[in-house]
This record gives structure tokens, sequence and C-alpha cells, in this order.
């Protein structure tokens, strides 16, 4: 016995061998035989709000942003754990795993990325004094410029994570 929506007002639950729905008396159809499912119109609203849904895993996250994703998360937990390399050298990689990883959709694996990569920039000495130094100027050198990259991407991955997803 599976629990269905009632088709004229939408009454739930009502016994798919129910003969008329309870509450507005309409005649059911002859029951089918199928697996016990609920099955839920399009018109009634979810209790979830909508940026629940935004993470929501409605469709297939393909195999390269599942790597990316996985990579990235790996080589953001990495970067917090290697003192100095870590945020200058693998901090950036995991940014670029990131990006990869939320356009192929993989949108939870993203947002937790970022949340630590951005709590390892926070806590970070390296990458403070490299700020405090100035990213160009004359004395400019590559790790002021990765430490200016983190900042930057730990940026746009929030900007993109908060974008819209088009479906």
């Amino acid at each position: 016995m599976a629990l269905v929506y009632c088709t004229k007002c939408r009454h739930y639950p009502v016994a798919d061998s129910a003969p008329k729905c309870p509450k507005c008396g309409a005649p059911r159809s002859a029951p089918t035989r199928s697996a016990p499912t609920v099955s839920r119109p399009s018109s009634i609203r979810t209790s979830r709000s909508s940026a629940w849904l935004a993470f929501s895993n409605d469709r297939e996250v393909n195999g390269y942003a599942q790597v990316c994703g996985i990579l990235a998360i790996a080589l953001a937990i990495a970067g917090c754990v290697i003192p100095v390399i870590g945020v200058l050298f693998i901090t950036p990689i995991a940014i670029v795993a990131n990006a990869v990883a939320l356009f192929g959709g993989y949108r939870r694996v993203a947002l937790a990325t970022t949340v630590i990569v951005l709590v390892n920039l926070m806590i970070s000495p390296t990458f403070w004094l490299n700020v405090a130094a100035g990213a160009v100027g004359p004395d400019f050198n590559p790790n002021r410029a990765l430490t200016l990259f983190d900042a930057v991407g730990v940026v746009a991955m929030f900007s993109l994570i908060a974008w819209p997803r088009r479906v």
C-alpha cells in the first residue's frame, strides 16, 4: 500500500487502494501494483530553503569534478598542516582544483574547501606577513604574488558558490 496525494485536492496521505479521497470524496482510479512510493506533485513546496536547494545533489556530478574536489579538499587540509610551504604553494593549487570542482557542479565540496582555505589563511602568519609587505612594489617576489592569488581566489570562490546555479 502506497501513500499518495489526492489528484483533486492534494490531500495527503491517501492510500492508493482507497476508493475515494477521505477529504474531498474524489474517486480514485484503480490501484496499480508497483513498488511503494510517495508521490509528490511539483506544486507542493518543500520545507527546505532555496539556499539549501542550491547545494542539493539533484544532478550527477561529473567525474573530473569529483576528482578535483577530493584533491582540492586534501590539498587544503595539507596546506593547513604544512607550515609556510602550505600557504604559499599548496593552497593555490587547492584553489585551482576547487575552481574546477565548482565548474563541474561539486558545490558542497567546493564550499568545504573554501572554508578550510579561508581558515588556513586567517591563522597563517606567513600569509599575513606577505600581506603586510605588499603584493607589489620594488621588492616584489613570487611569494607575495601567491599570497595575493590566495586572497583573490578565496573571494572568487565564495562569489562563485553564492552565484545562482543554472540547471
